[in-house]
């Protein structure tokens, strides 16, 4: 049985981050200005989805951890999703999964006045494919 164990993680961040020389453009969300996170809001979660266990990585016995780097609306909608690290077998499915996953509506804060600037956050998931 495959086992993919979801964690998040959060980056506190009130600066706009400045894309460094060999960054993965695609996963440059400067341009969003997010808020970046470091304390987990797991608790906003209220759709996670697994990502499915690739059959090309199962035949190659590829497990691991894939960091996927998310960007969030106020909605709670996963609006883009990059992998950072991670096997490159795993990184499409685990980013097709970041995508599905839900949070509360303003990022799960109830104070929606001190978050009125702010209108994605990013964050961070981190998947871990296991075979048994």
């Amino acid at each position: 049985m495959m086992k993919v164990a979801p964690a998040l993680i959060l980056i506190l961040s009130f600066s706009v981050p400045v894309a460094a020389q060999g960054t993965n453009y695609e996963c440059d969300f400067s341009s969003y200005k997010p808020l970046v996170i470091d304390h987990a809001l797991l608790n906003a979660a209220i759709k996670k989805v697994q990502p499915q266990y690739p059959e090309i990585a199962k035949a190659a016995h590829v497990e691991g951890e894939v960091k996927v780097k998310i960007l969030v609306d106020r909605k709670g909608n996963v609006i883009k999703a990059c992998t950072t690290q991670g096997h490159s077998l795993l990184r499409l499915a685990a980013e097709e999964a970041a995508l599905e996953w839900k949070f509360k509506s303003n990022f799960g804060f109830s104070r929606k006045s001190n978050l009125k600037k702010w209108q994605y956050i990013q964050s961070w998931i981190v998947f871990t494919f296991h075979m048994n």
